[in-house]
């Protein structure tokens, strides 16, 4: 395998229950001018954040790749570990912004091989939360 772009980006993957669960529902009493909060809404802001950050690090393809290739998205964080399907849902967006920016033909496995992995940092390290994101030409 070859590396062809790696970035560490200083933001952290979220965990999909943050979206699931903590955002729906009114913000206030309906009756009192509350408004409904639906999941699209936080999760589009989430999915925004994370094209602004990416476009920054990844230039756009001009032409998508008509090879396979391998990404590996880790997330370096301080705190307890995400449960893995909420990391990999939460890691979504990744995928598709870089689809979107032609660095892969698909989203499907057989365009893209996908590996996910979270590690914890010492809390008194220097290292950085956030989250690295490789691209190998297999």
């Amino acid at each position: 395998m070859e590396l062809e772009i790696k970035a560490f980006i200083p933001m952290k993957v979220e965990s999909i229950n943050k979206f699931l669960y903590a955002y729906s529902g009114y913000k206030r009493s309906p009756k009192r001018g509350g408004r409904w909060c639906p999941f699209n809404y936080k999760y589009i802001k989430y999915y925004k954040k994370w094209e602004k950050a990416l476009k920054l690090f990844f230039p756009k393809q001009d032409n998508p790749p008509g090879q396979k290739k391998k990404l590996i998205i880790s997330l370096y964080k301080r705190r307890r570990l995400y449960d893995q399907q909420n990391f990999i849902a939460g890691a979504k967006p990744i995928v598709d912004i870089l689809v979107k920016l032609n660095y892969f033909q698909d989203d499907s496995v057989k365009w893209i091989d996908i590996e996910y992995h979270q590690y914890l940092i010492d809390k008194k390290s220097n290292q950085e939360e956030g989250t690295l994101i490789e691209i190998y030409k297999i």
